[in-house]
Parts: structure tokens; C-alpha cells; sequence
């Protein structure tokens, strides 16, 4: 019978407005206890737990949902959204590619959508390590220059050493710059791929004339 969807939409007014964290868990525990396959309310047990900051639990409760869906496309962007939030970037992008055929498959151009951008976070994130990187090498230089004073040139000239920082130290590597120039690219088909999914899905609601 339904009466799961009525416990699970108790539950989720109970952590949303009620604050009732205990009972909201109980509410779900009765619903699953009457639909053990209720990805649904799995999902919604799962939203509950990462706003309580219970991300393991939260992520239990999904790959839960996904034994019984493994096609949930909803599921998959909570549980990616899940581990990114524990920092798991490669767990992450292994979750996005489990869902990319279904994801194709039924037309979810948002799937997608998320993924690139996801991935953007991730490379800016990056980007913001080696320039945290290059500043304090900048910053370590400039300490040791400044213990170490002028030096004379071979004309007898002083010259400043800490008057100009040096140009290569706040610059991306090549291999880094390559890196990145790469995660741009895939990022772009991922954007390439819901753009796509749109167009087949616009092309298919025009009415022939």
C-alpha cells in the first residue's frame, strides 16, 4: 500500500520545518519498513543526514537507493554531490561516469550540466593550490634575498637582488598549463553533450508544419 509515501513526506516535513531530527528517522524507517525498495525515501533520508553534516551516512542511504536503481539519475547527482563534499573527487567522477550512458540515454541534459560543472570547481580549486603555491615560493625568495642584502654587478654598480621578484615563480608549470588546457577541452564537450541533449529534445517537440 502507499501509506510509505505518507511516513516519508512526514519525515521530510519533520527535518525541514519541525526540526525533529529523531523523528524524521523514525517517519523513514516506517516508510521503508512498508517499501524496502522506496528509493525515494532513501533519497530523502540521505538529504537529511548531508544537512546534518552525517555524510557517510548519507552516502550509505544512496548507494542503498542505487542497488535498487542503479539508473537513478536523481540518486547518482545526490551521491555525487555527497562526495564531493568529502573531498572524494575520484569517486565523484567515477559516479559521473557510471550514469553518462543513462544519462544519454534518456536525455537528461542537467546531468551533464552538473558534471562540468563540478569539474570547473575542481579546476579552479586547483588553480587557486599552485598559485598559493607559487606566492609562498615568491614569498620564500624574497626572505631569503632580504637576509642576503645588495650584491655589487661586475661594474661595481649596487644592485637591488629583492627589487624584482622573479616572473617564472608565479607561473603554471607546462606540464601544469597542459593540464589544464586538457580539463578545459572536457570540460567543453561535457557542455557540448547537454547542449546537444537540449537540441534533440527541442527537435523533437516542434510540430511538423
Amino acid at each position: 500500500h502507499n501509506s510509505y509515501v505518507a511516513y516519508q513526506a512526514w519525515g521530510v516535513m519533520e527535518g525541514k520545518l519541525g526540526g525533529n531530527i529523531p523523528k524524521a528517522r523514525e517517519l523513514f524507517k516506517k516508510a521503508l519498513h512498508i517499501s524496502k525498495n522506496s528509493a525515494h525515501t532513501l533519497q530523502a533520508w540521505a538529504t537529511l543526514e548531508k544537512k546534518q553534516g552525517n555524510l557517510e551516512r548519507a552516502e550509505k542511504l544512496l548507494n542503498k537507493a542505487l542497488e535498487q536503481f542503479p539508473n537513478s539519475i536523481r540518486a547518482l547527482l545526490a551521491l555525487a554531490e555527497i562526495q564531493e563534499l568529502r573531498s572524494d573527487v575520484n569517486e565523484v567522477r567515477n559516479t559521473f561516469l557510471s550514469g553518462e550512458r543513462i544519462a544519454k540515454k534518456i536525455g537528461d541534459a542537467g546531468f551533464f550540466q552538473s558534471w562540468a560543472l563540478f569539474e570547473i570547481r575542481q579546476q579552479q580549486s586547483e588553480i587557486n593550490t599552485q598559485n598559493l603555491i607559487a606566492r609562498n615560493r615568491n614569498n620564500n625568495n624574497n626572505n631569503n634575498n632580504e637576509r642576503e642584502g645588495y650584491v655589487n654587478d661586475n661594474d661595481g654598480r649596487s644592485m637591488d637582488r629583492i627589487s624584482q621578484s622573479d616572473p617564472k615563480a608565479s607561473m603554471l608549470g607546462s606540464q601544469d598549463r597542459k593540464y589544464f588546457q586538457t580539463s578545459r577541452s572536457y570540460i567543453r564537450k561535457l557542455f557540448r553533450k547537454a547542449i546537444n541533449i537540449n537540441k534533440r529534445i527541442g527537435s523533437k517537440k516542434v510540430s511538423p508544419n
